[in-house]
């Protein structure tokens, strides 16, 4: 009885120490979010949608470029989604050379992600 007591406590304790190493090797690695530096992100982000909208604009006139601008802009005010919708290039400039997307897949397994 004794040794089957002892046996049982030796096999939680391989557990237990499995466990603990398979949680510190995760929350060791670089798939967790890295902390990033926002001081300048609206800036940042103000500027990237001007510039991509600019370039979808870039043949129109400048009285209608305005026009279409500022619906685009207020569509955009309207809900989470249309904003997601017409800023998914700003994910691509975060995302797109992230070290990360390489440990969820390979040329073959990718996928395109949208807004």
């Amino acid at each position: 009885m004794i040794n089957q007591l002892s046996n049982t406590i030796g096999n939680n304790l391989i557990v237990i120490t499995i466990l603990i190493i398979i949680n510190w090797f995760l929350l060791s690695s670089n798939t967790l979010a890295q902390p990033i530096d926002n001081s300048r992100r609206e800036q940042q982000v103000f500027q990237s949608i001007e510039f991509n909208t600019d370039l979808i604009l870039e043949n129109v006139n400048s009285v209608e470029k305005q026009q279409l601008k500022n619906e685009k802009y207020a569509q955009m005010e309207e809900s989470g989604f249309k904003f997601y919708r017409a800023t998914n290039h700003l994910f691509w400039q975060d995302f797109a050379n992230d070290s990360r997307l390489s440990k969820f897949g390979n040329a073959n397994t990718k996928t395109w992600i949208l807004g």
